[in-house]
């Protein structure tokens, strides 16, 4: 089995995703992409299955865990697997616990 593990900020929250009612990534979520995308992995699965399993610490008991969801998911592409549609298994996990350090931890598993 192969395995990538990543911590990263909190995505911006959904609801700042687009600008107005058009197509176009608002500027804190275009930034968002840029921070991912600097982590490269040179064994990341490019066409397999992929499970993924997100360990969401926040700050305060504010936002619904599938609030990060779809920004993280298309933020890791091309950083962890090629494509969203790769995922088979999505496993989100939240905790009320990091005031002072508010993060995501990913694991990523596929089959080797």
């Amino acid at each position: 089995m192969g395995t990538i593990t990543l911590t990263l900020p909190v995505p911006p929250r959904i609801n700042t995703r687009f600008l107005s009612r058009s197509f176009i990534l608002s500027k804190e979520h275009r930034q968002y992409k840029r921070l991912v995308s600097m982590h490269r992995f040179v064994n990341f699965p490019k066409t397999q299955d992929v499970r993924l399993y997100i360990y969401w610490y926040r700050a305060r008991k504010a936002g619904d865990v599938d609030g990060i969801i779809k920004a993280l998911m298309d933020a890791l592409e091309g950083v962890l697997y090629q494509n969203d549609k790769q995922v088979t298994e999505l496993h989100v996990h939240r905790f009320d616990t990091e005031k002072h350090n508010p993060r995501v931890d990913i694991l990523l598993e596929w089959n080797a």
